[in-house]
């Protein structure tokens, strides 16, 4: 399909997910003091459901491409199929994951970049953190999953230990198949 097709589907698709949404609202009462809604539960569910599908629709058309979350498991080897032009971001179990965990993996292409990126406890913006490249030989990287650091203060009552959060991601410029192999805690 065109590029042109595509954005006058889309444009469309929003025109009617806009009106589809109004019918929904109607049934909510807003209390104009507080800006609360009240009413049924069920038109809260059916915006949901509204906006679900037209993203769904969206993304048959390959005009939204939502950022995809690779589930690994310690100690167990895996393969996912990867699709040209969405964001991934590799996810390593939560039990007991703080530390660094030796990732071995590989994509079937060479040149799938990637990212380490790290959230401080005082802000909410991801920061670049490393560069990683996944190419068809077997790479081997120690990747930090969470690190709490302690904060001394000289008011006793604020010594806190803070967390810092990583995350592993990027953007597939081609379609491919990356796999994992074995990680696990060191």
């Amino acid at each position: 399909m065109k590029s042109r097709s595509k954005k006058i589907i889309a444009t469309v698709l929003i025109c009617v997910m806009a009106v589809s949404m109004l019918f929904a609202f109607s049934a909510c009462d807003v209390t104009p003091s507080s800006g609360a809604i009240s009413g049924s539960a069920t038109s809260a569910v059916g915006v949901s459901n509204i906006i679900q599908s037209f993203r769904n629709i969206l993304e048959k058309l390959g005009l939204y491409k939502p950022t995809q979350n690779l589930e690994l498991e310690l100690g167990k080897s895996q393969t996912f199929s990867i699709k040209k032009g969405y964001t991934y971001n590799i996810v390593l179990p939560n039990n007991d994951n703080d530390g660094m965990h030796v990732l071995n993996y590989r994509a079937d292409v060479d040149g799938l970049d990637m990212a380490l990126y790290r959230k401080s406890y005082k802000s909410s913006d991801w920061q670049r953190y490393a560069n990683y490249q996944a190419n068809t030989k077997l790479s081997t990287n120690l990747i930090e999953v969470n690190s709490s650091n302690f904060y001394p203060s000289l008011n006793p009552d604020e010594n806190l230990y803070r967390t810092e959060t990583y995350k592993l991601s990027f953007k597939a410029n081609k379609s491919c198949y990356f796999s994992a192999m074995k990680n696990m805690k060191k």
